[in-house]
């Protein structure tokens, strides 16, 4: 076994979830409300849709299958990289979506798609910033173009010039967050972006440090190894302002198609509400740090 197999990033991130443990308590709860407003936008949930591509690899309804089935389910509906067209039907038929833009060297191309989907009537655009390299250290390169290096200046560039919100995807420390307090997005996802590369520190490890350091300025979302409601309330527990689950959607997406993907998310849901009426939490921004305790044995 080789040591990328060893110090897989996605099991360090299981193993990291799975040392912490709730704390129920009962006397005075309510039902919890789990209404969830991002960016000035009201959701009937704060599991987010995470972001995935190339849509008809995982069923024939593609990206408006998926996107349809985010909508019924009153959630967010991120995307990876996906094409100019594809935006455009989203957006028309009245979804509310975001693309991942990659981290293109050609940076004219970026501020093309910030113009494109600002136009197509976008709720917002995202780029990964943990997609510039390949494990060997050269910068990437995929059937979309070549990536390069996006320094302070470059970022802000880009939020300053869009007219939506510009989120940055990829932040795992403090440094990078303080650098993005300078940049000002208009909120950051943590995430270890599938595994990308392996010994990498858990999301949900990073994001108490990472919500430190922003303290307000915008949004922190997490996403990596979120599959469960529980999951997710340890998530917001540490800190967390969002969610956003991915691959539990292409599991349900590719099994059972558009249909299985609103039930999941509506799965998920509610079994974090079930995890809210049990810890005392009315809501998601009052879920406690202390509805946690760290196993120890």
């Amino acid at each position: 076994m080789t040591h990328a197999e060893r110090m897989n990033s996605n099991t360090l991130a299981e193993e990291y979830l799975d040392s912490w443990v709730l704390r129920y308590r009962y006397i005075d709860n309510v039902e919890p409300n789990m209404d969830y407003e991002f960016l000035g936008m009201k959701f009937s949930t704060p599991i987010l849709a995470g972001g995935f591509g190339m849509h008809k690899r995982f069923h024939e309804s593609g990206h408006m299958g998926l996107a349809r089935a985010v909508e019924a389910a009153g959630s967010l509906n991120f995307n990876g990289w996906m094409d100019d067209e594809q935006v455009e039907e989203i957006a028309a038929a009245g979804i509310r979506t975001i693309r991942g833009v990659k981290p293109f060297a050609d940076h004219d191309r970026i501020y093309q798609c910030i113009d494109h989907d600002t136009k197509a009537g976008a709720v917002g655009i995202c780029m990964d910033i943990d997609h510039i390299f390949e494990p060997n250290g050269k910068y990437s390169k995929g059937p979309m173009g070549q990536f390069g290096r996006q320094t302070v200046e470059d970022l802000k560039g880009y939020v300053r010039y869009s007219k939506i919100p510009f989120i940055l995807k990829g932040v795992l420390t403090r440094e990078d967050a303080e650098k993005c307090l300078e940049i000002g997005p208009a909120a950051i996802i943590v995430t270890n972006h599938n595994n990308r590369f392996p010994d990498m520190v858990p999301p949900l490890a990073a994001l108490p440090e990472v919500k430190e350091t922003v303290n307000g300025a915008f949004p922190v979302l997490v996403d990596g190894c979120l599959e469960s409601g529980v999951e997710a309330f340890k998530a917001f527990a540490l800190g967390a302002d969002g969610v956003c689950v991915c691959r539990p959607l292409m599991n349900a997406f590719h099994t059972g198609g558009p249909e299985a993907v609103t039930k999941k998310l509506n799965d998920i849901t509610a079994e974090l509400a079930g995890c809210m009426a049990n810890t005392g939490a009315d809501c998601v921004a009052h879920i406690s740090r202390d509805s946690l305790m760290k196993k120890t044995w």
